[in-house]
């Protein structure tokens, strides 16, 4: 009897040998044989790329018959171990039990096995698969001699293509799981496999198989080939963009990544020299973002990669750099920048650093701000001071250093100083002595 997969959840056993394969196959099938399309999916959450195709078939016999299968030879029935099983009594001869889409090519059949009768010589219990007919198809058995052996069977003539040693006990389970991919074939009992290559039969059913043998089968499960794990990188995103500056943040956006699965995540990267950077945000799309820009970064450059549900991280984006903005909201239209600053210079030393000083800039409106730029240790740039007056004071770092003027008017419209080098730092000595001991 065929129903959905959701209908019953099929019973736990006991744990048996292979437990560990068993159990999650077991909890995958239904109480009833079962097809399914092989396109269906499902996501698995919180996981990359955890997308796994549906199961093709599955019966654990426990709605008590054996509806959807065929059989030649033996004493096929639905009989109780512990749980529902579908039994083959007959001891001689051969017996098969055969289901699903003739159509099938590429699947991986599992099945629980007990063997109850095995004689001596080739006695073989097992599955099939690709079965083209009762005489023809491919083959995993367990052995009376304790083989496991991968075979086929064309038009009734058989050519064994793999053995390997494996342990087989009378009423015991086995769980043996036969993968037919293309041209290659793997069986598998444990830790025990064995593997061919063979482009004899492309398609077909599966089936269940005894030779003279007799024993119970249990929780056939057919699965179609995992998905392909998916490594191909999102597209890079665009060069991001931006919408707004203020005092001391910026919002930008980027054209967004394509990707063959879907874009999941945006890594946005954050740098206030051009050899920094850092992972700023971590957002799932290209939707407008604030970020705040370091009090002293004379510029901050920001930049994107994109990243797919499996992991996969695109190349990061050309970067963006934004200037340091005044410390005050930007007012009026007025595109007239004021006149360039004079060059600074050390007006005296203090404790706390070079006291500059400059020639004021003009403007038509008014100059509002100036911010001195400070370059030091060969290649580090920062906003050391910004000032309503046309003086600051900043520390001096040793070595060659640099700075320049840069002036603001209200509506962000600016002009720089020329950039001129500071004299070394003075010694202890020059410097103006400090208030008595006591």
């Amino acid at each position: 009897m065929t129903t959905p997969v959701s209908t019953t959840a099929a019973r736990r056993r006991p744990a048996l040998p292979y437990a560990a394969i068993v159990i999650p196959l077991v909890l995958a099938v239904t109480t009833a044989s079962v097809v399914l399309p092989v396109t269906a999916t499902a996501a698995v959450p919180d996981g990359p790329a955890a997308v796994a195709a549906a199961p093709l078939l599955g019966d654990d016999f426990e709605d008590g018959d054996a509806s959807g299968w065929s059989t030649s030879g033996g004493q096929w029935s639905v009989g109780s171990d512990d749980s529902r099983v579908y039994r083959q009594r007959g001891g001689s001869g051969s017996a098969s039990a055969r289901t699903g889409d003739p159509t099938w090519t590429d699947y991986t059949v599992t099945a629980r096995i007990k063997p109850t009768t095995l004689r001596p010589g080739r006695s073989t219990i097992g599955v099939l698969a690709r079965l083209q007919s009762s005489t023809s198809y491919y083959y995993l058995t367990l052995r009376s001699d304790n083989q496991l052996e991968l075979s086929k069977l064309v038009s009734g003539r058989v050519t064994s293509l793999a053995t390997a040693p494996a342990t087989v006990t009378l009423g015991t389970w086995h769980t043996l799981r036969l993968a037919v991919t293309g041209n290659s074939l793997v069986g598998q009992l444990g830790t025990v496999s064995v593997s061919a290559t063979d482009g004899q039969f492309g398609a077909g059913r599966i089936g269940l198989v005894s030779t003279s043998a007799a024993g119970s089968f249990d929780d056939v499960l057919v699965e179609p080939p995992a998905p392909a794990p998916d490594r191909e990188r999102p597209s890079t995103p665009g060069r991001p963009q931006v919408l707004e500056v203020v005092p001391g943040a910026v919002t930008i956006t980027w054209p967004a990544s394509t990707d063959n699965v879907g874009v999941t995540q945006y890594y946005v990267y954050q740098g206030d020299q051009f050899y920094t950077q850092w992972i700023a945000r971590i957002v799932p799309d290209n939707s407008p973002l604030t970020l705040p820009i370091g009090a002293t970064a004379a510029s901050s450059h920001f930049s994107v990669s994109a990243r797919d549900a499996a992991g996969n991280t695109s190349t990061i984006s050309s970067r963006m750099t934004v200037s340091q903005p005044p410390s005050f909201p930007r007012s009026g239209d007025n595109t007239v920048p004021p006149t360039a600053p004079g060059p600074p210079t050390v007006l005296g030393v203090t404790a706390e650093g070079y006291r500059l000083g400059w020639e004021p800039a003009t403007d038509d409106l008014g100059v509002v701000e100036y911010h001195v730029y400070h370059v030091f240790n060969v290649d580090e740039i920062r906003v050391e001071a910004k000032v309503t007056t046309n003086t600051a004071v900043i520390v001096p770092r040793g070595g060659y250093e640099t700075v320049r003027i840069v002036a603001y008017d209200a509506s962000w419209n600016s002009s720089s100083s020329v950039t001129v080098q500071l004299p070394p730092p003075p010694t202890p000595s020059a410097l103006p002595p400090g208030p008595p001991a006591r």
